[in-house]
């Protein structure tokens, strides 16, 4: 993965049998791109990392990337520099907060314009701006994938990590469900879901399969029409057996595996769904984005969520990292102790406004 135009960067250099922990960080020194009529130059303030990025780091993701490489994906920056067909076209300009998607860990880049979005409103500190991948794959997956209506119930697994929190805010304050549940592992995340929208929560850190479907039971005596999991591992079942008549079961990924994420993948009882007339359904935002959601659906999605967060009926939750810490902030995702985004700080962060304020909590 990579982008011209780097001033700054880390690369991870990992061992050829991609073991657990084997990695090296580099920091490269690269000489400034020219600038492309279609291209903006950006100084990145935050960069975004998903538990993705983590088994594709440790060689576990399905796609498997040649070493040495340089990880990444999205980032909040800061325009430094328009191509003159950006500025004609999009209104773009230097000192614009904006969105770029597919971007390398790295502080400084020339992209093509249409890789940014926004801007953002101007007081939007960088740490609280959407993080447009987890908004995206919640949005897909209640929306369009699961049908969620208005009045109806929702089950979140996993419900405090980045694409588990996003879920509970929309379930809640956009598409209208009645009643969300949260499910987590700590009274500190689910704190945090209920800040976020979250009717109730559970605890399932301590519990077996029986009982985390014994207590599916009380939160959902009739039954849940929509559980929402990208956790898998053993508690699925339960969460299949909670359904309701006319259910959706909607599976967004194993996370419960960390680096053996096939491991994670459950073993579901086909007839459940059939004696529900319930549906189990895959939500993949990477394959909508490269099929059905190619170009403009994309843009619309992405424009819908900064909307939203522009009117404030949706909020982000980051865990911050130093730009140095990116194998701690891997290590903290793999072992959930990040609650919301993690998210790397540069020096361009440090240096703004925003920054100075954070260093005087």
């Amino acid at each position: 993965m990579g982008a011209g135009g780097v001033c700054s960067g880390v690369a991870l250099a990992l061992t050829p049998l991609f073991a657990r922990r084997a990695l090296t960080l580099e920091t490269l020194e690269l000489e400034p791109a020219a600038l492309q009529p279609s291209e903006v130059r950006v100084e990145v303030l935050t960069c975004g990392i998903g538990f993705a990025q983590t088994l594709m780091v440790e060689g576990s993701y399905q796609i498997k990337m040649p070493v040495p490489f340089s990880p990444g994906g999205e980032a909040v920056a800061v325009v430094a520099e328009v191509g003159t067909a950006v500025a004609s076209g999009r209104g773009l300009k230097p000192g614009d907060v904006v969105i770029v998607n597919g971007v390398p860990f790295q502080e400084e880049a020339v992209v093509d314009a249409g890789r940014v979005f926004g801007p953002l409103p101007p007081e939007t500190d960088p740490l609280n701006a959407p993080p447009l991948s987890s908004y995206n794959t919640a949005l897909l997956a209640l929306r369009d994938r699961a049908e969620l209506q208005p009045g109806e119930s929702v089950l979140v697994l996993g419900a405090a990590g980045a694409v588990g929190i996003t879920a509970v805010e929309l379930s809640k304050r956009v598409l209208g469900a009645s009643r969300v549940v949260a499910a987590c592992s700590s009274e500190e995340k689910i704190a945090l879901c209920k800040a976020m929208g979250a009717d109730d929560a559970i605890n399932y850190s301590d519990m077996s399969p029986t009982e985390f479907r014994e207590a599916l039971r009380t939160a959902f005596p009739n039954g849940v029409d929509v559980v929402y999991d990208p956790v898998g591992g053993e508690l699925a079942e339960p969460c299949v057996r909670a359904l309701a008549n006319y259910g959706r079961y909607v599976v967004i990924g194993f996370a419960s595996g960390g680096a053996d994420a096939a491991g994670a993948i459950p073993q579901l009882p086909a007839n459940l769904f059939l004696l529900k007339n319930a549906k189990l359904v895959g939500s993949g935002l990477t394959e909508w984005v490269n099929t059905r959601g190619k170009g403009q659906p994309l843009t619309d999605m992405i424009n819908e969520v900064i909307q939203l967060s522009a009117e404030g009926r949706i909020r982000s939750r980051a865990t911050p990292f130093a730009f140095d810490d990116l194998p701690e902030a891997f290590r903290a995702l793999r072992e959930r102790r990040v609650v919301g985004m993690a998210v790397l700080t540069t020096q361009h962060y440090a240096n703004s406004a925003w920054g100075g304020e954070a260093s005087k909590l």
